[in-house]
């Protein structure tokens, strides 16, 4: 193009139609406008070359965002069903055990027919919670890249922010604070009773006696309720949050894929909330 410009510009001078006929004849005014010209015309070129650059930095760096965008979705699709909802279920199932417990609603029977499963009224206090384990490597990419998002993906920024250095750790220091109790007391278990190693139907029995009236065993139900709603609140708070971002990006980069099955009954909102 600047060639093209240039050729142009010289076929001007010659013909004597850059600048008045008294001038045209004199050699350095000729010289000199042609000198000006060329210069304009290399400002032009480097404008219109920077230009060009810029937009193609711009399309390559919406792409690469776009790319960790879409990761993210999948790393937060994986994240809902697994750590999340799973441990969401499991907090309602203890808080209900609390206070059925609590409220008298739970006998001998329920305990004998609950066995010693996973999922046993005898290990009420004896589960430990560990620290819950987020896909967060596309997140961290993306926040590596934070100069160069476009600003329309901004507000989901925001919102992952909210989730991966806000709701996570909280959930992950409460999460902790359960299994540091509930090491508290299995480790007096441990210590104090013949029943916790014994599995024969009178050592159980002792130990459902003990589950069932002792004041000491009851108050340290009630404070087990307490840490898990608090946990249980903030494991909803974040799904709803995590849920936002998902639909979010979803709309934005993701609209012509369904959702994935796994997040089939998870909370999402209505554009009105985003």
């Amino acid at each position: 193009m600047i060639k093209l410009f240039r050729k142009i510009r010289y076929n001007l001078m010659e013909q004597n139609k850059t600048g008045s006929s008294a001038e045209a004849s004199a050699k350095a005014g000729k010289y000199l406008k042609y000198a000006i010209g060329e210069i304009i015309l290399v400002v032009i070129g480097i404008l219109i070359a920077l230009q060009i650059n810029l937009k193609s930095q711009e399309k390559t760096n919406r792409e690469h965002i776009e790319s960790i965008l879409k990761s993210v979705y999948y790393n937060l699709e994986s994240d809902m069903a697994n750590p999340i909802n799973r441990f969401i279920e499991f907090c309602e199932f203890k808080d209900s055990l609390n206070t059925m417990l609590l409220t008298k609603n739970l006998s001998y029977k329920d305990y004998e027919l609950s066995g010693q499963s996973r999922r046993s009224i005898a290990l009420l206090l004896t589960y430990e919670f560990e620290p819950f384990q987020f896909e967060n490597q596309a997140y961290e990419r993306l926040v590596a890249n934070i100069e160069i998002i476009p600003d329309e993906y901004m507000p989901i920024v925001k919102m992952l922010q909210d989730v991966y250095s806000k709701e996570v750790p909280v959930v992950n220091e409460v999460a902790i604070e359960v299994k540091n109790f509930v090491d508290e007391i299995e480790d007096k278990h441990q210590t104090s009773f013949d029943w916790y190693s014994n599995t024969d139907s009178l050592h159980f029995r002792e130990k459902v006696d003990y589950m069932l009236t002792n004041p000491k065993h009851l108050n340290d139900v009630r404070r087990h309720q307490y840490i898990i709603d608090h946990l249980l609140g903030h494991l909803n708070t974040l799904k709803t949050n995590v849920s936002i971002a998902y639909s979010k990006i979803h709309e934005e980069l993701m609209f012509n894929e369904p959702f994935s099955e796994i997040v089939e009954r998870f909370y999402f909102p209505t554009d009105e909330k985003f």
